[in-house]
């Protein structure tokens, strides 16, 4: 939480509030440990649809991409990995 809180606070415009939030409940539910990995999946899904965005769909480099649908990616595989294991 206080990772993304400080994004949001120094970049303004980078991150919004409910993302920080949006964090806060999914580190809340999977715990510090599977956290940390479930926000490093959803940054690998977000640079990968970026980078595949850029190259086929010809988006510019400041093209703004929502991060909440990249943390739900990230916590439902970290979460559905936790349940089979």
């Amino acid at each position: 939480f206080f990772t993304f809180l400080v994004v949001y606070l120094i970049t303004k415009k980078g991150m919004g509030l409910g993302d920080v939030k949006y964090s806060f409940v999914i580190g809340y539910f999977l715990g510090i440990e599977k956290w940390i990995f479930a926000i490093l999946l959803a940054c690998i899904c977000g640079i990968i649809l970026f980078c595949v965005g850029v190259h086929l769909f010809k988006w510019t480099k400041i093209k703004k991409l929502p991060f909440a649908p990249f943390l739900s990616v990230g916590s439902l595989a970290i979460g559905v990995c936790n349940f089979l294991i």
